[in-house]
Formats: C-alpha cells, sequence, structure tokens
C-alpha cells in the first residue's frame, strides 16, 4: 500500500483507538522504509544518490568485463541452504552487490539465491536455498553481477 505525499519529511505518529478510547502510547512512524527523506535533511556520508546513478559516477566492477556475465555451479539437497561463495575480480570490502540471472535465464524452478555480499577482497558470498524437496545439482548457471562502491 503506498502512501502518495503522506511521508514530506515531517514526524507522523500511529494512534491508535478502540471504541473511541485513545489507547497509549503513539508510536513514531519511521520515514526510513520510504528513504524519500531524512528528518535531518541530510544525506549519509556513501550513499548512492539519484545524480550518481545518472553518470557514471559509480564505479562498477563486473565478473567478466563488459560482458558482465559468468557462470556458478552448486548441488544443495532439498530443503536445505548453503552459502556459496565465488570469485569477481576487482570486488571490495563495502562494496554493494547486484547479482541477478544472466538475460534470457529462466531461473531453476524452487531455487532462491539470498542477497550477496562482499566477504574479502574479489570474494563474494550469497546464501542459496532449495525450497522444493529434491536435490538440484548444476554445474554452470548464468549469472550476471555487479558491485558498485
Amino acid at each position: 500500500m503506498t502512501f502518495p505525499g503522506a511521508f514530506t519529511g515531517k514526524q507522523l505518529w500511529l494512534q491508535v483507538g478502540v471504541n473511541g478510547t485513545i489507547m497509549s502510547p503513539r508510536t513514531a512512524v519511521a520515514t526510513v522504509p520510504v528513504a524519500q527523506y531524512s528528518l535531518s535533511g541530510a544525506i549519509a556520508n556513501g550513499s548512492i544518490t539519484n545524480a550518481m546513478l545518472a553518470t557514471d559516477s559509480v564505479s562498477r566492477t563486473n565478473i567478466l568485463g563488459a560482458n558482465k556475465t559468468g557462470h556458478v555451479g552448486f548441488t544443495i539437497a532439498g530443503s536445505d541452504c548453503s552459502v556459496l561463495t565465488f570469485s569477481v575480480s576487482g570486488a571490495a570490502i563495502g562494496d554493494i552487490v547486484v547479482m541477478t540471472w544472466a538475460e534470457g535465464v529462466t531461473p531453476p524452478t524452487n531455487i532462491l539465491i539470498g542477497p550477496a555480499s562482499v566477504v574479502a577482497t574479489s570474494s563474494i558470498k550469497a546464501t542459496v536455498c532449495n525450497l522444493g524437496t529434491g536435490t538440484y545439482s548444476n554445474s554452470s548457471i548464468p549469472i550476471t553481477v555487479q558491485t558498485f562502491r
């Protein structure tokens, strides 16, 4: 559900009433989920802004240079999760990682890959879960990885 124009940077409060009786305490509505405004008006140091994304001022590191794709393989039992670690040249601690299936790839049924993070220079990890009952195994799944700093 969205509330266009509701979050303008002004502190809002949630108040609940039952049969005309106001319950307390009121609860502050945090602006963080919307992330359009901060109460102080400041932008956190190191934040990615629209202006940065509109230009080439954001550093990008990709798994195979301009192609941006590579392959990962893993085997995972049904109803289980495992940590997948793989190499991405140039990735650095603190980078934001965006990992997706390569263009034209149909994602495997019942496989969920969680958010990826850089754990060491040029090393990325992500949690992979098999939501199905049978074992899933593939030695070469095409993916696209980008890191932003």
